[in-house]
């Protein structure tokens, strides 16, 4: 059994916790990738996009590809209303110094139950991987536990292997697919360049009984869908933010209602990660509770 917090388990249903299982050996994986792991409405695989060298240091780039079936969904790290975000677990692997996860920019779906933040029919999460010996090879296991949704949200979980030989630069052959998915993860803002979306001003009252923040933020010129992800400490339930009537196609408002979360005098002194996404381009941000 999984469990979830009780901000979650008010929308979350469960029909089953299934175990992925790879496909047989005569379905053999292509080089540069784990054989698919198979479950229901769902498969992923652990693939390798290119290994970067510099001063004696290696950086794997790899991708943790997930499939489900047209329509089905997964969630992103925060999932908003209901679920639980993918968690990886590379404590199985061998010569792995550190692990780096990159989200691409997910996307809001709603249903009878409220909102939630995800990815529907394919995604690719990034990690940047360090070996502790870049003269021997990387032994890759990860066990990935995440949730498929449609009418129901289903647990999976899938444990994927792959070694990496040792050796200086290279790519491989899902390099361009892993590019696809690195070029839409939102930049910190310092790193963001000019032209991108921006957070201009933000407004917290954290006093009863109507605590709020808005966040006034501006997108590049014919933007389409723009929209606002705000996190807050760890196990902090934050209700999904709305846009609100007025904003225009650049400048744009949007209002967390903290009535409906957790306890909003715990922000106080804490930071907010504020992560603005469109059609255009996308940026992450904090911001302090003071």
């Amino acid at each position: 059994m999984i469990e979830i917090s009780p901000a979650f388990s008010r929308c979350f249903l469960f029909a089953a916790v299934l175990a992925l299982q790879p496909w047989s050996a005569a379905l053999a994986a292509p080089e540069g990738a784990s054989p698919w792991a198979e479950g229901f409405h769902t498969k992923a695989r652990l693939l390798v996009g290119e290994v970067r060298s510099k001063d004696g240091a290696r950086t794997v780039v790899a991708g943790i590809h997930l499939k489900m079936d047209k329509g089905w969904k997964t969630y992103w790290r925060n999932p908003g209303d209901s679920g639980i975000p993918p968690s990886f677990d590379w404590s199985g692997s061998k010569n792995l110094k550190k692990f780096n996860t990159l989200w691409p920019a997910p996307r809001r779906f709603a249903d009878p139950y409220g909102s939630y933040i995800g990815y529907q029919d394919e995604v690719v999460f990034p990690v940047e991987l360090t070996p502790a010996r870049a003269d021997r090879p990387l032994d890759l296991n990860v066990k990935v536990a995440y949730a498929v949704c449609k009418d129901v949200c289903i647990p999976a979980e899938a444990k994927l292997a792959l070694t990496v030989a040792p050796g200086g630069e290279a790519e491989a052959p899902f390099r361009d697919l892993i590019g696809r998915y690195l070029k839409i993860v939102p930049p910190a803002a310092a790193a963001a360049g000019p032209g991108g979306p921006s957070v201009r001003e933000v407004m917290i009252d954290l006093a009863k009984p109507k605590p709020y923040i808005l966040v006034d933020a501006e997108f590049p010129q014919g933007t389409k869908g723009a929209d606002l992800f705000v996190e807050g400490p760890k196990d902090f339930y934050l209700p999904m933010s709305q846009r609100l009537e007025g904003s225009g196609d650049r400048r744009v408002r949007f209002k967390v209602d903290l009535s409906q979360g957790d306890d909003p005098a715990l922000l106080k002194g804490k930071e907010l990660k504020l992560t603005l996404v469109s059609d255009k381009a996308r940026v992450e941000t904090t911001w302090p509770v003071e």
